[in-house]
């Protein structure tokens, strides 16, 4: 396995898989769970009715803290924190 040349650990090799699909969403809603679980739920709106569920994933609240690093390092995009009621939890329109 690859090491990583910032840390001295063990880089799991990853395998992709080419039967998935991609899938366009603009909306996303996540819950996080009082055990650190947090799922993500992918959808997309459609113009004669309500959103449409694409993906969901579930992972670690660590697992999501390394995704966010990632795409913010990417997009070069570091938001502030707000406050944001639970029922505000969803990002698109």
């Amino acid at each position: 396995m690859p090491i990583s040349k910032n840390k001295k650990e063990v880089m799991p090799q990853l395998q992709d898989n080419d039967q998935l699909s991609y899938n366009f969403v603009d909306t996303f809603r996540v819950g996080v769970r009082s055990d650190g679980i947090i799922m993500i739920k992918f959808y997309l709106n459609t113009p004669d009715g309500p959103a449409t569920e694409q993906a969901r994933i579930v992972t670690t609240k660590d697992g999501i803290q390394k995704l966010l690093d990632v795409v913010c390092n990417v997009t070069n995009y570091y938001p502030e924190k707000k406050n944001i009621s639970s029922k505000d939890n969803k990002i698109g329109k």
